[in-house]
Order: C-alpha cells, then structure tokens, then sequence
C-alpha cells in the first residue's frame, strides 16, 4: 500500500481524533495546582493498559533478566512513554499498567493481570486493574488529574496469525465487539472515580505495517474502533498510528523491532524502541496541550 494512500486512509483516523479533542471536557472547574509559568498541574497522573504503558520491549525484558530478575519488576528495566510523559507533565507517574492485558482482564471477567500471575517480580495490586485504579482515584475523587489509556491490543493480537495477509478479516469484528463493550465499561468506570480527570486513550501503532503493508487496513479498523468509544465517551485519543506508520513510515525500524533484522533475536518484537516510546509520548503531549 503507497505512503499516499496510506495517508488519506488514516485522514479518517485523524478527523475522529480531531473531534474528539475539540469535545473533550476541560474539567476546568476541578481544583488544581498553578505552576511557577502560570500553567495547572495536575494533581495526579495514573498511566493504566497493557504493555505499552508498562513500557514493555523484549529488549527490556533481558536486562531486566540480565540484572538478576529483582523482585520490583517495574523500575529502570521498563522505560517507556508513561515515564516520558511524566517526566514532561513534572508529575511522578502511578503505574498500574500490565503487559498482555486485555480488555476483560482489565476488568477482572477473564482472570486477571497475566504478568502479576506469570510471577515476573511483585505487583503493586491483587485483584484487577480496575479495581486497583478505582481505589487509587477514590482519594482524588475532587482533583484534577490525567489518566492516560492503552488497552485493546491484546484483544486483537491473537488474530495476528490468520489476519496480516489480507485486508479482511471475518474473526475481527466479533474482537471488536468486545473492545466496545469492554472499554466503554472501563470509561465509564473510570469518569464515575475521577470526574474531573482528562482521559487520553491511545490509539495504536501497527507494529506488523512495515512486514505487512496490508495490514494497516485492519490496523486502522481497529484505531478507529477505539477512538469512536473515546469520542463517545467525550475522551481523548492519541494518535500513534500516524507519527509511527505514516509519517515516519519509511524509519519504521527506528520505532518498532518486528520485522527488523538488525534486531536479530528480537525482530519478532511488536513493541515500540525507545524512539518509538517516546513518540508515542509525544502523541498524548500533543493532546495535552
């Protein structure tokens, strides 16, 4: 698929994003703190999904091995944008994301965070994820904070297999129900504990695009599935998609290890460098404003 092509595709990704910015709620009537330059920060941030909050690479994961495995998972080993965003905002991150989480582990209907239970190091929660955020929000209940959002990956990477050689897929629209409904309970989760919050949920990046073009058809399918729950829900969408698979189309294997052989062992990776991470970053700096 040309790079033009690709480009007026994702125009439709892009106006959902636009909209859904321009609705978001301001929460400007929640308390917050001014900033030496005049600007609010927020009270909080709380980075919540899968792997990609976590800041999760194969990469990272073998020094994190490579140190002796220590018993706090998360530290220094697993850069990622939650850390990039934080440092950016000047506001320590509460990280309670999960690599392989779904939509419905993130709820807690289909068993819980698969890494706390794979027994990589001590996790921060028992129970679900949600429930864990709830709790967290329940003491910031009246301020101001952001909340960012990505989940929805792993109810679609399963398909990878039968899916990346065609632009239809028949077994995707059944996953796609399932984000819908799943998400818009976990949004609607979310606005009931922090009412002022600003929610940014993220719109990914296809880490199969430079393997298999034709794969950003589905890609997008699934970005604009999310995005449209957010924009229901009057939340934010950071758009990873086009700054990875658009625009930087041709650098893909600056951003992403799949399909990238300098890579070696880990060219079978799906998630992003440390380049990448901090343009996905980027993308939620962008809508945070």
């Amino acid at each position: 698929m040309g790079k033009s092509r690709l480009a007026a595709i994702a125009a439709a990704l892009v106006a959902t994003l636009t909209v859904t910015v321009i609705a978001a709620p301001s929460a400007a009537g929640a308390p917050a703190t001014p900033t030496s330059a005049g600007t609010i920060r927020p009270a909080y941030y709380l980075s919540l999904g899968d792997s990609l909050a976590f800041g999760y690479s194969d990469a990272n994961l073998g020094a994190w091995l490579a140190a002796g495995s220590p018993m706090d998972f998360r530290p220094q080993y697993f850069h990622g944008y939650t850390d990039d965003l934080a440092n950016a905002l000047g506001v320590p991150a509460v990280n309670l994301s999960c690599p392989g989480e779904s939509t419905a582990t993130m709820l807690g209907i289909a068993g819980t965070c698969p890494a706390a239970s794979a027994g990589y190091g001590t996790w921060p929660y028992t129970g679900s994820q949600m429930s864990a955020a709830s709790a967290f929000l329940h003491q910031y209940r009246w301020r101001r904070g952001i909340i960012t959002l990505s989940i929805g990956s792993d109810d679609v990477l399963p398909l990878a297999g039968a899916c990346l050689g065609s632009p239809t897929c028949p077994r995707l629209q059944p996953a796609l129900n399932t984000v819908r409904s799943n998400l818009s309970t976990i949004l609607n989760s979310l606005r009931r504990a922090a009412p002022f919050a600003t929610i940014v949920v993220l719109a990914p990046y296809n880490p199969f695009g430079f393997a298999f073009p034709i794969s950003n058809v589905l890609a997008l399918e699934v970005d604009l599935t999310i995005a449209g729950v957010a924009l229901v829900h009057l939340d934010r969408v950071a758009d990873a998609f086009t700054p990875i698979n658009v625009t930087a189309a041709a650098q893909h294997c600056s951003y992403v290890y799949f399909g990238c052989t300098q890579y070696g062992s880990n060219s079978g990776d799906v998630h992003p460098t440390t380049a990448g991470y901090s343009l996905i970053s980027q993308a939620f700096e962008k809508v945070l404003g």
